[in-house]
């Protein structure tokens, strides 16, 4: 049961996606525009990223919303952000996605703007410009050497700041000192800095996990009162009581 100020956060690995018959059963929840989007990527690590992403997405929101996952439809707003058509009966939850090298990350919420980011240390990064997409003061609080521990806080700063953007809506178009951030330890990323634009910062609240050595996840609600954020690891032979592939 999510409850009025609640946040969910749910994170999977492709590695549930291995048979082939485990993907074509999922491929039976996509809708035409997704299955085109899905058979648009040239790699098949794409295609199953793409796949567990938005396979991911209709299971939960089936799942909170009592609907069958091939049933929901989904629009956009001004932004270009999906949202779930309204219709069902039930006041619309507010979502949102995000994959990475062949993991993925999914926040809802109960109406409140929310937004979330997943990355991965593993994969080849451009870390002059991740660098230059921060805020002056993150970017100082970098050190130019590259270690692998500078690398973890170049992401932790990326990812919050990615889901914030998600969030409000506004994407790559964030003016980078608009929000800034410091982030110190595994899981933690404290707010410095909001331009007024997007409220008091009372009003926002942001979640960091490192979900494994390689992998990092971010989620930003707009909720006076995040009372509780849920953490989930995703597998569809057994999600919610149910096994939805496999044996």
């Amino acid at each position: 049961m999510l409850c009025r100020d609640d946040v969910i956060i749910y994170h999977a690995s492709v590695r549930c996606l291995e048979r082939r018959e485990s993907r074509d059963r999922l491929m039976g929840m996509l809708s035409a525009e997704e299955t085109a989007r899905h058979d648009s990527f040239v790699f098949d690590d794409g295609k199953r990223a793409y796949l567990l992403a938005h396979a991911m997405k209709r299971t939960v929101l089936g799942h909170h919303l009592d609907a069958p996952p091939e049933s929901i439809r989904f629009t956009r707003d001004r932004n270009g952000k999906p949202r779930i058509q309204t219709g069902l009966g039930r006041p619309p939850l507010a979502f949102n996605l995000s994959h990475s090298s062949g993991v993925a990350a999914m926040a809802i919420a109960n109406s409140a703007p929310v937004g979330v980011d997943i990355e991965t240390a593993s994969r080849k990064l451009n870390a002059a410009s991740l660098a230059s997409a921060l805020s002056d003061q993150e970017a100082a609080s970098l050190t130019p050497h590259g270690s692998a521990d500078e690398i973890r806080r170049l992401l932790s700063f990326w990812t919050v700041r990615e889901a914030f953007s998600k969030a409000v809506g506004v994407g790559l178009s964030l003016p980078k000192n608009d929000v800034c951030f410091e982030v110190s330890g595994k899981n933690s990323a404290r707010l410095v800095f909001l331009h007024p634009r997007y409220g008091p910062p009372s009003n926002w609240h942001f979640f960091q996990r490192w979900i494994s050595d390689q992998a990092v996840v971010a989620g930003a609600a707009k909720t006076s009162d995040a009372r509780k954020v849920g953490w989930h690891v995703f597998d569809f032979e057994n999600v919610f009581g149910k096994r939805l592939i496999g044996g």
